[in-house]
């Protein structure tokens, strides 16, 4: 399936695709101190925003587990859902 990403900017695509490789990795998502770290933010503040937005899109949802985020599956969307 193809997603429609253009409503991103490129560090909120970069959030999104380091999770992605790290569930892919570790089969698990990363925590807030992970993301933090590996882009070198100065908060944790910042990675909520991140994730936050990330979750408003449909691309994270809010995980019962203590990781707190987990990945959507892919979908496609249309060009309306990304207005």
């Amino acid at each position: 399936m193809v997603e429609n990403l253009s409503h991103l900017t490129k560090k909120q695509g970069e959030v999104l695709q380091f999770i992605r490789d790290y569930y892919e990795q570790e089969g698990r998502t990363p925590s807030y101190s992970e993301i933090q770290h590996h882009f070198g933010l100065k908060s944790k503040s910042s990675v909520q925003d991140y994730i936050s937005y990330l979750k408003k899109a449909g691309l994270l949802q809010k995980s019962l587990g203590s990781r707190g985020i987990e990945l959507v599956e892919s979908r496609e969307v249309s060009p309306m859902e990304s207005i």
